[in-house]
C-alpha cells in the first residue's frame, strides 16, 4: 500500500511538473545532498512509479472489499497512469526523445485491464438510463459489481457529501457536452441538430445525455419538489443532474447527502483496454464488443464498429489523431467523454492527448434563434420572454402571464459586449448562450505543465530550470 501511495504522488508532480526529484528511501535530516539535489528525469521518476505500482499489483490482496484498496484498484491506478504516460510521451513533440518508448506504456496499460477483466469479479451492470442513473444517486453501491473502488457515505456514521450542489450552483455545462452525444440511432448530431431549441435537443439521443444534462421539465424530487426545475440563463441553460440525489432519503441539502460515490470503476477499466488498444493499433471488433459495446448496450445504444465514419467534428477537435485506427480513436475518445463525464478526468484527457487548445474555446450554452418567448419546462407553454438589451423589463404587475398563472421572466439580449444584457448570445439576438468574452491563450507546450513554486525554489536553488517557458 506504501508504494502505491508514492506512486501516486509521484505521478501527481509529474502530471503538474513534468519532473521532480526522485527519492527511494528516507532521507537523513543532515543529508544535504539529497535533501538539495534537483530533479530527476522524468523517465527515471515514471519508470520508478511503475515499478511501485507492479509491486503493489504482484503482492496486494484481491479481497472482496469495495471500499479499500485491493489489487484490483492497484491494476486499475497502474492501467490509468499508463495510459496517460503512453498517450502523454506518443503526442507530445516537446518530449519527442521518449515517443519510442510510448507503447511500453500502453502495453501497461492494457495487460493491467486485462487482469481485472479476466477476473470475473467485475460487470456493468443493470440496463437502460436507470441503470447508468443509479451508478451516481444510490446510498448503497457495496453489492454494486462494477465498482472496482468507491466511497462510502453513511447518514449514521455522519458520512455525508456535498453533491446536490451540481444543479444550477454557480455552474451550467456546455453546448459542446452536449453535442457528443451521439443520437439514438448512432449517428452524430448534424448542423441542424445544433440549432436546436432546449425542448428539442434531448429527442432521439443517447439517453446518458438526460440522465447527465437537466432536460425539459426535470423535477428535481429530492428536494420535495413537485414542479419543474427551472433552468438558469445566466449560467448557460444547461444544468447538471449526474450525481444529484433524486429521493429525499439521499438528498439532505448543503453537505448532507448520503449517495456513495464511485472512485474506480469497471466502466473506466474498459475505456482504458479499448483505447490503449486502439493506439497500438491492434484493437479488434471483439475486443470493441467486450469493451465500448458493454456500455452502449447497457444504454441499448447501437454498437460501435471498426469501420465507424470519422465525424467531421471530432476530427477538428483533435486534429493530432491519425492512422489506420484513426477513426476509432477518435470514436473512443467520444465514448470516454459521454461516459466518464463529471468524474475527474476531462481535464486530465485534454492534456494527455495535447488537446490544450480547445482551452481557448469560449463555452457556449443554449441556443435561441431569436427574440420571443420559449417554453423551457416542455409542457408546451412560454416561461421566458427574450427581449432586445434596448427594452425594458416591465414592473412586476404588468408582466405578462402564462396559461397556468405564472408571469413570464424577463430577459434583456445582446451581445457579450452588450453593458444592458442580461443574457449573451452568440450574435446578439440569437444564438449560443455566452457567459465569457475570452478565454485567454493556451500557450504550447508551456501551459501543459506548471511552473515550480517559487517558495520551492528559493528553499532548494538547485531545483530547475523550469520547464518549457516557465523560465
Amino acid at each position: 500500500m506504501a508504494r502505491l501511495c508514492r506512486a501516486l504522488q509521484y505521478y501527481g508532480l509529474i502530471k503538474n511538473y513534468g519532473s521532480a526529484p526522485w527519492y527511494s528511501a528516507p532521507i537523513a535530516t543532515d543529508d544535504e545532498e539529497a535533501l538539495y539535489k534537483t530533479q530527476d528525469s522524468r523517465s527515471l521518476v515514471v519508470d520508478s512509479v511503475m515499478a511501485d505500482l507492479q509491486y503493489a499489483c504482484d503482492y496486494m490482496q484481491e479481497g472482496s472489499s469495495r471500499t479499500r484498496v485491493t489489487r484490483y484498484a492497484a491494476l486499475g491506478y497502474m492501467a490509468r497512469i499508463a495510459l496517460h504516460e503512453g498517450t502523454f510521451r506518443k503526442y507530445h513533440e516537446e518530449i519527442s526523445e521518449l515517443a519510442g518508448t510510448a507503447n511500453s506504456f500502453l502495453e501497461k496499460a492494457v495487460w493491467a485491464t486485462d487482469e481485472i477483466m479476466s477476473s470475473g469479479q467485475f460487470e456493468i451492470t443493470g440496463k437502460g438510463a436507470a441503470a447508468y442513473r443509479d451508478l451516481f444517486t444510490n446510498p448503497d453501491l457495496s453489492k454494486n459489481k462494477e465498482m472496482i473502488l468507491f466511497s462510502d457515505y453513511d447518514k449514521d456514521l455522519n458520512r455525508k457529501n456535498n453533491t446536490s450542489t451540481v444543479l444550477n450552483w454557480q455552474w451550467n455545462l456546455s453546448r459542446s457536452l452536449a453535442d457528443s452525444y451521439l443520437k439514438s440511432d448512432g449517428t452524430p448530431i448534424t448542423e441542424a441538430d445544433r440549432t436546436k431549441t432546449f425542448v428539442d435537443m434531448f429527442t432521439d439521443r443517447d439517453p446518458r445525455m438526460a440522465e447527465t444534462i437537466m432536460y425539459p421539465g426535470f423535477i428535481n424530487e429530492g428536494d420535495n419538489s413537485t414542479l419543474p426545475t427551472k433552468i438558469v440563463l445566466d449560467y448557460g441553460g444547461l444544468g447538471q443532474i449526474k450525481f444529484l440525489p433524486r429521493t429525499d432519503a439521499t438528498y439532505g441539502g448543503w453537505g448532507e447527502n448520503i449517495t456513495d460515490l464511485p472512485i474506480i470503476r469497471y466502466a473506466e477499466i474498459l475505456l482504458i483496454n479499448a483505447e490503449a488498444k486502439a493506439e497500438l493499433g491492434i484493437l479488434t471488433q471483439n475486443d470493441l464488443n467486450t469493451t465500448v459495446n458493454l456500455l452502449r448496450s447497457r444504454v441499448e445504444m447501437p454498437e460501435m464498429t471498426m469501420n465507424v465514419p470519422i465525424d467531421p467534428a471530432l476530427e477538428a477537435l483533435y486534429p493530432s489523431v491519425s492512422g489506420a485506427l484513426k477513426n476509432v480513436i477518435l470514436e473512443i475518445r467520444r465514448e470516454r467523454r459521454v461516459e466518464l463525464v463529471f468524474e475527474g478526468f476531462r481535464f486530465d484527457d485534454l492534456m494527455r492527448w495535447k488537446a490544450g487548445k480547445l482551452l481557448e474555446k469560449e463555452p457556449e450554452g443554449l441556443y435561441f434563434p431569436g427574440l420571443g418567448k420559449y417554453d423551457l419546462t416542455g409542457d408546451g407553454i412560454e416561461d421566458i420572454y427574450l427581449i432586445p438589451s434596448d427594452a425594458n423589463i416591465p414592473a412586476e404587475a404588468d408582466k405578462e402571464t402564462n396559461s397556468l398563472g405564472e408571469k413570464l421572466v424577463y430577459y434583456r439580449t445582446g451581445s457579450i459586449d452588450d453593458v444592458n444584457a442580461t443574457v449573451y448570445l452568440r450574435e446578439g439576438t440569437k444564438g449560443n448562450i455566452l457567459t465569457i468574452k475570452d478565454m485567454g491563450t493556451f500557450q504550447e507546450p508551456k501551459y501543459y505543465y506548471r511552473p515550480v513554486p517559487k517558495h520551492e525554489m528559493d528553499l532548494n536553488p538547485n531545483l530547475g530550470p523550469q520547464l518549457f517557458g516557465w523560465e
